[in-house]
């Protein structure tokens, strides 16, 4: 994640085939072409691609310091929490969809008659 604009596949083949054979590179791309700003990088062995993800997490290419992680794939459980207000299951969403108000509007409810019982006591 986060490489330069500019960045080649490869660029990115020689800057990770420091840490073992590199099987597939794919730089990922909008529909018009332009950068996204991750790739995707395949090693022959998974303690290469250990390696590479211990020595090069963090670490720059040019002047872009990286985020490399190994991939998970789509709906796997492991996977970090969506963010983005497009995502079904993010808080974004969920405020920008109208989903969750009506819970915490409940529950305001609820609080509100838990005290007038209180008082009745």
């Amino acid at each position: 994640k986060n490489l330069p604009k500019h960045a080649t596949e490869q660029r990115l083949r020689e800057h990770f085939a420091a840490f073992g054979e590199v099987t597939d590179c794919r730089l990922q791309s909008t529909w018009d072409g332009r950068s996204r700003g991750f790739a995707f990088v395949g090693f022959r062995r998974d303690e290469e691609a250990q390696e590479a993800i211990k020595r090069l997490d963090r670490s720059f290419f040019d002047t872009s310091r990286l985020a490399v992680e190994a991939a998970v794939a789509p709906g796997d459980k492991g996977a970090p929490r969506a963010w983005s207000r497009y995502t079904p299951g993010s808080s974004a969403y969920a405020k920008e969809n109208g989903e969750g108000v009506e819970a915490s509007a409940g529950a305001a409810a609820g609080a509100e008659a838990g005290a007038e019982a209180a008082e009745d006591r």
